[in-house]
């Protein structure tokens, strides 16, 4: 995975894969940068329990690698918004 980040000045139409993106979420940078967005949550499967940074927007539940991207990619951000 290699995110990238840019700003534009025009609006993008997406056409994400719909067996890997179920919605794509439009969040403020000032939004995302705001105190604290990053929790952390318990999941489990097979038996095996571990803790993972979750974002909550709205109703949505950001969480797995894109989680953990933005939780790196926040500090980052919030010196520069």
């Amino acid at each position: 995975v290699r995110p990238f980040v840019a700003i534009s000045p025009t609006s993008h139409v997406y056409h994400p894969c719909p067996r890997e993106v179920s919605r794509v979420l439009h969040l403020p940078l000032a939004a995302l940068c705001s105190s604290s967005p990053v929790a952390s949550s318990e999941f489990s499967r097979g038996g095996t329990v571990w803790s993972a940074p979750v974002i909550h927007s709205g109703d949505a539940i950001i969480w797995g690698a894109t989680a953990i991207i933005l939780a790196e990619l926040i500090p980052l951000l919030s010196e520069i918004v």
